[in-house]
């Protein structure tokens, strides 16, 4: 149960990595090479939910597959070890935990953000899972506008990240489509694309 008012972000920010469909969030997430799949909700009681599954690494397509990382076939499916890993990067990501309760008491009077963290009080600063990830989008964002780095990272996501496309059911509406859950490309990947 947080600890403040919550609400799950419905994106990570423009790089087409986290989903959200029916009020569940969910994206692939790579602990070591065993690929994983994340689901986060949010219950009418307040509490939020954290599922991780394991994929089958055959199932996983790599557009890249850098030199050293096993081929899809040798690679394990995650097990208990990997999917607690999976929930506790998550957790992290979706900042569940954090109170916010002293920064909302020691600036709620404040003339430029009180109003906006009282209109506000569930938005949480944007985390990503794993340190590369992070600094791989920060350079990416670097001197340049939000909407263009946003692109940036979308197409580099696109291009060279592994996808998984689970099975769904049928489309409820005409326009509904299926798309793939994408992982941010691997630190061995970007390094081989300079």
């Amino acid at each position: 149960m947080p600890r403040w008012p919550y609400r799950l972000p419905r994106s990570s920010g423009g790089d087409g990595i986290v989903r959200s469909r029916d009020n569940v969030v969910e994206r692939l997430l790579h602990v070591g090479h065993a690929p994983v799949r994340v689901r986060a909700w949010r219950t009418r009681e307040g509490y939020v939910h954290i599922r991780a599954e394991p994929i089958d690494p055959a199932s996983i397509r790599h557009p890249i597959v850098p030199a050293g990382r096993p081929a899809p076939e040798e690679v394990q499916p995650a097990g208990q070890a990997e999917l607690g890993i999976a929930i506790e990067r998550v957790r992290f990501s979706l900042a569940v935990e954090d109170d916010m309760g002293e920064f909302f008491r020691t600036f709620k009077r404040d003339p430029l953000i009180g109003p906006a963290i009282h209109h506000k009080p569930w938005v949480r600063p944007r985390r990503r899972p794993w340190p590369w990830e992070a600094l791989c989008w920060a350079i990416t964002s670097q001197l340049i506008q939000a909407f263009r780095a946003a692109e940036i990272q979308r197409r580099i996501v696109r291009r060279w990240a592994p996808s998984f496309l689970p099975d769904q059911p049928a489309p409820r509406r005409r326009r509904e489509r299926s798309w793939p859950l994408r992982d941010v490309p691997s630190a061995a990947v970007i390094a081989g694309r300079a």
